[in-house]
């Protein structure tokens, strides 16, 4: 008889406890474990109409009640190429939800003994035995108070890490970024610490230990460490997209290389939602899986206890968001010690929420990376299932006509705090845009004139109307702000330069007719993202306006964007191993005013809207400035700074889809002009984000050459090999 492997073993020997063909959560009606079946469905609907309007490519929704599964649906595409239709118990990458599973790891290597949550990294891992990393604790790093920076694997492609301890060396190296313990900051690299940190006191690789010590003896068969090329899930795994709606775009599919090489800590755990729940269902029992037990309770108490303040906006009305070990809590505002809820989520559109006191589980899986859905899931969760399971009734919000919402839109301006704001309707909601950080959708409150941040319930916008009921001003309200920010209705100045002489201003400055005599353009030069830690070179190509290539070389990966007319191709070594494809719908409109010429054109033949909204005047650190708002065909508008001496531009800020990213806002600020024959282009252009992640995206041309010669071609797709 041939010798078993142990990891083998050690499945065979936990099988006893919940067998593979045994249902931990049998099948009941709602009205039977105390729900309603019309509440259930409404639910159920919220996810197909996620589906229906392009908000994420598919879904799988269970919910788990007394350990009954009273709703289990699948909605939209596994493979929305392919038209594979999405079914009941796919499995996912599941991403930072593998935190809570190597966060239960380190839960038994601290009942063993064999870690402290006292004990700091250093002792085990030499990467962190610095002056800079030698204070980071265990229980810093699962509370993610520890300091360490969100990723060093940002930019890079996941595959080519080998092992979780490379992830954690790069992270003691690199150090903190604050105080240990100081304060809350989410970071990927304190997980894949942790990670690395059991391999040494475990004695064996992580994926093993997980396996025998978590999965295994859950019965979690389908969960999966690493989906390698042969591995006889890999058929039941959903493809995975990045985007949002109108832009999802398939970055890897079953029939890829693997997309993990090893388990990290952080995020490459596989899974489908039923596997998921036996797991949650561990922690939601304190710890026992059927008649087992494989954590005490006091573990439990403690990893789940708030404290730890995250911050995090949420749908759920009166909570707020606290981080437990490796845990997301959601506790009662009022009382700050009551467990609302907690669960996780993870960056491909995975969501799963435990209600202890209700023993109530919500798992809703998505493939869709950059989704934002988890606020909307979770008000309607709220209303729909868990408030009238506490017998709670809230007022319902105002209902606000088409009309009602036309009026309210508009810009509003505070010159000494925000600057200008706008307010824009979008179906039946409204839209907040704050040019260069963010649009965020605001959500209609019980009190009229009253709009709350639908992704951050605290921070809040009063209309002020006048006597006769004309919208006045918006009061912004933060609990962060002793007093609220007033920003003014917005009205045009009798006294600003009209539009065409701002324009005749800008082409005395820059010439854009003199362009079509340089003939074809070639710009060579660098780029530097230091807070990724990303640099390279680039060559930019233009034939006027309407033909445009960027090819881009760095340390982590390759591109190409072109552009000819309305045809725009991509090609990305981190998407689809580099394979050229067409763009889509929002890649085609940023694509439009992506070219950097753009900076230099007469704008009315790009904008369909264009104003002059504000006229700063000058002061002690710079010249008086024209502020611009442009809107073009598609997509969202533009502000742009004009210098009101020279005509040049000094910025613009904008509001973009980063693919995986969601809407991020930018600044780009630019600099050093020099002339081009008779035009004059700037050399440097810096673009600043407001979230010190992403941080500045620096370009340098370093030269340039005109009357190039190019290829047929040159801005065709490459033909498939």
């Amino acid at each position: 008889m041939p010798i078993l492997p142990p990891l083998v073993l050690a499945w065979l020997a936990a099988a006893p406890l919940t067998l593979q063909g045994e249902d931990p959560f049998p099948a009941a009606t709602p009205e039977s474990q105390g729900l309603s079946a019309p509440a259930l469905a409404q639910l159920g609907a919220t996810v197909r109409e996620l589906v229906a309007k392009d908000e994420i490519v598919g879904a799988e929704l269970l919910v788990i009640r007394n350990d009954h599964t009273v709703l289990h649906e699948a909605a939209g595409w596994k493979d929305r190429e392919d038209k594979v239709a999405m079914p009941l118990d796919t499995i996912f990458c599941v991403r930072s939800m593998t935190k809570p599973v190597v966060g239960t790891a380190v839960e038994m290597l601290l009942e063993d003994s064999a870690l402290q949550l006292d004990d700091r990294a250093a002792a085990y891992l030499p990467a962190f035995d610095s002056e800079r990393s030698r204070a980071i604790t265990i229980a810093e790093l699962l509370h993610h108070t520890s300091g360490l920076p969100l990723s060093s694997l940002l930019g890079r492609k996941p595959g080519d890490v080998k092992s979780v301890r490379e992830v954690a060396d790069l992270a003691g190296a690199h150090g903190p970024e604050f105080t240990p313990g100081d304060h809350f900051s989410y970071s990927d690299d304190g997980a894949d610490t942790l990670g690395a940190l059991i391999e040494v006191a475990a004695k064996r690789p992580l994926a093993d230990f997980v396996t025998e010590r978590v999965l295994a003896p859950l019965g979690m068969h389908d969960a999966v460490t690493v989906v390698s090329a042969d591995h006889p899930l890999r058929a039941r795994v959903a493809s995975n997209y990045l985007g949002g709606p109108g832009s999802w775009q398939r970055y890897w599919s079953p029939r890829d290389p693997p997309l993990f090489g090893t388990l990290l800590a952080s995020q490459s755990l596989y899974c489908s939602p039923r596997d998921y729940a036996r797991f949650l269902a561990l922690w939601e029992h304190r710890g026992k899986s059927g008649d087992a037990r494989l954590l005490r309770s006091s573990t439990c108490k403690r990893a789940l206890a708030p404290g730890t303040l995250m911050g995090y906006p949420t749908g759920f009305e009166g909570v707020t968001t606290h981080y437990g070990e490796l845990w997301m809590l959601y506790v009662d505002a009022r009382d700050e010690k009551e467990l609302y809820a907690f669960g996780h989520n993870g960056s491909d559109g995975t969501f799963a929420w435990v209600f202890p006191k209700l023993d109530l589980m919500v798992l809703c899986f998505t493939q869709s990376r950059g989704a934002d859905i988890g606020g909307k899931l979770e008000t309607v969760l709220q209303r729909e299932l868990v408030d009238p399971m506490l017998h709670i009734e809230r007022k319902p919000p105002v209902s606000y006509g088409e009309a009602a919402l036309d009026a309210v839109a508009g810009w509003y301006w505070n010159e000494s705090r925000d600057g200008i704001v706008l307010i824009a309707r979008k179906g039946a909601t409204l839209e907040l845009e704050i040019p260069g950080r963010a649009a965020v959708e605001l959500k209609a409150g019980a009190t009229r004139d009253r709009w709350t941040i639908a992704q951050s319930p605290d921070d809040a916008f009063e209309l002020e109307r006048d006597g006769e009921g004309a919208p006045r001003a918006l009061l912004g309200r933060s609990p962060k702000a002793p007093q609220p920010v007033r920003f003014e209705r917005w009205q045009a100045d009798p006294s600003w330069p009209a539009l065409d002489e701002v324009m005749a201003l800008r082409k005395k400055a820059v010439d854009w007719d003199a362009l079509p005599a340089l003939g074809v353009l070639q710009a060579q030069g660098k780029i530097d993202m230091p807070a990724l830690k990303v640099a390279g070179t680039f060559t930019s190509t233009f034939e006027g306006l309407a033909r445009y290539r960027l090819d881009l070389s760095t340390n982590r990966a390759s591109a190409q964007a072109v552009r000819d007319g309305e045809t725009v191709w991509t090609a990305n070594t981190l998407v689809s191993g580099g394979k050229p494809q067409a763009a889509d719908e929002a890649t085609r409109e940023r694509m439009q005013l992506a070219s950097p010429l753009h900076v230099i054109v007469d704008w009315r033949t790009c904008f369909r809207d264009l104003c002059v909204i504000a006229c700063p005047p000058a002061d002690a650190e710079a010249h008086a400035t024209l502020v611009l708002r442009g809107t073009p065909a598609r997509g969202r508008g533009r502000t742009l700074v004009v210098d009101a001496e020279s005509g040049l531009l000094l910025n613009e800020s904008l509001v973009l889809l980063e693919p995986g990213l969601g809407e991020l806002g930018t600044t780009i600020t630019y600099d050093d002009w020099r002339a081009v024959g008779d035009v004059r282009l700037p050399f440097k252009a810096v673009a600043e984000h407001p979230t010190p992640l992403l941080g500045t995206y620096d370009t340098t041309w370093e030269s340039v050459a005109t009357h190039v010669t190019l290829a047929p071609d040159f801005f065709a797709m490459p033909a498939p090999k």
